[in-house]
């Protein structure tokens, strides 16, 4: 539902409400980017979680 970067993990919220994270360099951020345009999904790096309430 929601992810950000913090202290070199990417921090995430998934569609059951658990909080998680891994470690960045974990991340193939060019296969994510890749995967995400081709499904027309946006893939945006921010420092903070997105304000939804």
């Amino acid at each position: 539902m929601d992810y950000w970067l913090a202290d070199g993990y990417l921090e995430y919220v998934s569609l059951d409400s658990t909080r998680g994270h891994v470690p960045l360099e974990a991340l193939d951020l060019q296969a994510t980017v890749t995967e995400n345009s081709r499904h027309g999904l946006p893939f945006v790096l921010r420092s903070a979680p997105t304000d939804t309430h």
